[in-house]
């Protein structure tokens, strides 16, 4: 039973008019259809039933009838009250809007007497509204899909819902006791204790060797460079009194003589840096008492000197040729060729595997991640690094070798034009002392040698100074495998060591509070009870992912295909076989919806509905347009497609139709033998049907 009452109080300007409704109208059937003429207040009947059970808000609802209810509850001229009360057994779903002034509108429903308010969201859980009018229904035939993309977003967020579900019981039988994840919760522990005693062994070796190493470094070039500032200031020295007591300033030199000095200057100061280069190479890597020997006297040589002298100190030659066969004899003994070439295999190895190193690929034959992979390389290369570094160091001093060499063929074809330029007559027009040029170039050495020695003094000190010959002879013994390593590498290993302690330091605090975490998940692991899904982890594995995969397809695949039909984008020579199956199966389910249609007073029974090409295609293969299709029959396929609501759906049906006056008595037939069909089913409880007539007929059905 529906029983209904309003009043609405309207402004007509002229007048004040108090509209409600008539006998006939305040209570009748559920399901029912109304005929009588214009204006006796059939359509709002349908507008306040529409409006009280969230018609403005329902999507696929004719923006005429939103027009319309919006008129009733918003319009200034309109002050109404209302209450629809829907009967069917033991249910009762009530909306009333009780103050006129304002646009509140309460709706609830009582089961057995119980009440419960009902909210938008949760009245369409329970509920389908369907509200519709006739107009253009061959057009509206094509926006069919619009109430297929609702069900999709509906089952879409339940499918979600369920996949909500499924991942709470996996998270549960997970964190209850399992003995899988023990398994492996026990293997995490494991590697966890492995790698916080790896790091409680390895850093306190870390530690010692960084202590030595800098104990070694520091001393060494602290005394080195200490001796060089000695002899530096000697030099300095000698050469001010030797210029104080000869009492020699600038003499004139003529232009070519300046211009050939300047050209040597700029050679000597190439030649410098690379001689400073190879002494500090050679003496890291120069073991043997002959050639130590060689090197002492190397050391000593004065390159500048020269510009005084115009004579090439031979020890430089010679010194190279000797340090060239050398270099050859220690090559030759100690570096092992093939873990040179095993060492460059691994750095490109790493380098071309680094890019890939967050990857979760696996390489064939290899159980490890790239990133275990690559830590491996690193390990194995490290033991090649020795070898590496001293190779690298005797090719780089035979490269230094080579350019001094030329250096010194560069120097001597310079000389005799000196030579004989500053011992010609006449034409010396020039100042030019040679004394002063090279004290200048000492001065710019001894800077950098002080800045250095200053360096390595604070260092040596913040050591507490060690015993010279103790922290040099280290290099002998435990710190023997950095006997080739140059004073930048030197300085280079003792960064890494420092921030490899740093990282390894943190790593090792973070490990330890790490494995306490882990032990306790364990310890609460094995005392827990195992879940009762446990041995269907499995399945709910599997239900999760199929879960995932549906729900993406319903609010994602599925819904782009819908909106492409409903625009009417869809190019079907170029879609994908996919995409033409959901297509196809969308026509045959409105077909199945419309099931029979009437076409030139015949009946036929439907298979599909085109949308694309609109035409309905019947069983027995005919084809009819939409076009060619009469009102009433377009009225009626239309309609039955909007009450043809697949049966999983089990929301309670509230279906009003007006308007439909261009349906004869055939026509609207099947739309009535399908509201009573949804009705002895139980999945409808109300349904009203509004035609024009001439008389007021109110027929039950």
């Amino acid at each position: 039973m529906i029983e209904l009452n309003y009043e609405i109080k309207r402004d007509e300007k002229d007048e004040t008019k108090i509209y409600s409704p008539d006998t006939p109208f305040r209570k009748f059937n559920n399901l029912v259809k109304i005929e009588g003429p214009n204006s006796i207040g059939k359509s709002t009947i349908l507008h306040l039933i529409g409006l009280g059970f969230y018609g403005l808000k329902k999507e696929g609802v004719h923006k005429a009838l939103i027009k319309k209810m919006n008129h009733l509850l918003h319009s200034e001229r309109n002050k109404i009250m209302f209450n629809v009360t829907i009967t069917d057994g033991n249910l009762k779903l009530v909306c009333k809007k009780e103050d006129p002034n304002t646009t509140d509108i309460k709706v609830y429903q009582e089961i057995n007497g119980k009440k419960e308010n009902l909210s938008q969201e949760r009245f369409e859980q329970e509920y389908n509204l369907i509200y519709d009018i006739p107009n253009d229904p061959t057009e509206r035939l094509k926006q069919a899909p619009t109430e297929i993309q609702e069900a999709q977003t509906r089952y879409g967020n339940k499918v979600g819902q369920l996949r909500e579900y499924v991942n709470t019981l996996i998270t549960q039988v997970r964190n209850q006791k399992n003995p899988a994840a023990i398994k492996d919760q026990t293997e995490k522990v494991d590697t966890l204790t492995k790698n916080l005693d790896g790091l409680n062994k390895e850093l306190p070796d870390l530690i010692t060797r960084l202590d030595l190493l800098k104990k070694h470094h520091y001393t060494t070039r602290y005394n080195y460079y200490k001796t060089k500032q000695e002899e530096i200031d000697k030099t300095v020295d000698d050469l001010k009194k030797q210029k104080s007591k000869i009492k020699r300033g600038a003499e004139k030199r003529s232009k070519e003589y300046v211009q050939d000095m300047s050209e040597l200057t700029q050679i000597l100061d190439i030649s410098k840096a690379r001689f400073d280069k190879l002494t500090g190479l050679l003496r890291n890597l120069i073991s043997i008492k002959k050639y130590m020997i060689h090197l002492e006297i190397f050391e000593k040589i004065n390159i500048y000197d020269v510009t005084r002298t115009l004579i090439l100190d031979k020890n430089l030659a010679n010194g190279l040729s000797t340090f060239n066969v050398a270099l050859d004899e220690l090559y030759k003994k100690q570096v092992d060729e093939e873990k040179v070439k095993e060492s460059k295999l691994y750095e490109s190895l790493i380098a071309t595997l680094q890019d890939y190193s967050e990857s979760s690929i696996r390489l064939p034959g290899l159980k490890s991640s790239i990133s275990e992979f690559i830590t491996a390389l690193k390990k194995m290369n490290e033991q090649n690094k020795k070898v590496v570094i001293l190779a690298d160091n005797i090719s780089n001093s035979k490269t230094l070798i080579e350019d001094l060499d030329k250096d010194v063929s560069a120097i001597n074809s310079i000389l005799p034009k000196l030579r004989k330029s500053r011992e010609a007559p006449g034409n010396k027009t020039e100042e030019y002392s040679e004394d002063e040029e090279l004290l200048k170039k000492l001065v710019d050495e001894k800077k950098v040698i002080d800045a250095k020695l200053e360096r390595y003094k604070s260092e040596y000190t913040l050591l507490g100074k060690p015993n010279t010959e103790e922290a040099i002879s280290l290099i002998q013994g435990v710190l023997s495998c950095y006997k080739s390593y140059s004073e930048d590498e030197l300085d280079e290993e003792i960064n890494r060591l420092t921030t490899s302690i740093s990282q390894k330091t943190r790593s090792q605090s973070y490990t330890d509070e790490l494995l306490k975490k882990e032990k306790e998940n364990l310890k609460r692991m094995n005392e827990a009870k195992p879940h009762k899904y446990y041995e269907y982890l499995d399945k709910l594995l599997n239900i999760e992912q199929v879960t995932k995969t549906l729900q993406s397809r319903l609010l994602s695949e599925f819904s782009d295909y819908i909106y492409k039909l409903n625009s009417g984008s869809v190019n079907i020579a170029k879609v994908s076989a996919k995409e033409k199956r959901y297509y196809d199966e969308i026509f045959d389910y409105i077909g199945k919806r419309i099931d029979i249609v009437t076409h030139i007073n015949k009946d036929y029974k439907v298979k599909k509905v085109d949308l694309i090409n609109e035409v309905i295609i019947t069983k027995e293969g005919k084809e009819i347009s939409f076009s060619d299709m009469g009102t009433g029959q377009s009225q009626s396929a239309y309609f039955k497609n909007k009450l043809s609501v697949p049966r999983s759906d089990k929301r309670k049906i509230i279906a009003l139709f007006d308007e439909v006056a261009m349906m004869d008595k055939k026509s609207l037939q099947p739309i009535l033998d399908r509201i009573k069909e949804l009705h002895k089913e139980k999945r409808l409880l109300a349904g009203i049907i509004i035609k024009y007539n001439d008389e007021l007929k109110i027929e039950e059905f």
